[in-house]
């Protein structure tokens, strides 16, 4: 399962989810390649992906820590970190 979420401010690349065995990990896509990029790949659910308004970042919600988080990748140095852990309540 796949959901199309947005486009750079280049509008020259997608943001998508796509679960594979329940795991959902975010990818980037060039449209005219066809190229997909996995930027996650881990065990947790990362989803919700938003495009940074420059385009050379891209937030998104991941678990995991257990609790939900909002993390950011970095595309110039394809590093990703957490930004925020917001507990469950």
């Amino acid at each position: 399962m796949a959901f199309v979420v947005g486009c750079g401010s280049d509008i020259q690349n997608i943001v998508f989810v796509s679960e594979v065995d329940g795991d959902a990990e975010i990818y980037v896509v060039d449209p005219e390649s066809g190229v997909a990029e996995s930027i996650t790949d881990n065990r947790s659910q990362d989803t919700d992906p938003v495009w940074s308004p420059n385009g050379e970042q891209i937030l998104y919600v991941s678990d995991s820590s257990g609790d939900l988080e909002i993390s950011l990748f970095d595309r110039k140095s394809e590093h990703g970190s957490r930004l925020t852990n917001i507990s469950r309540r």
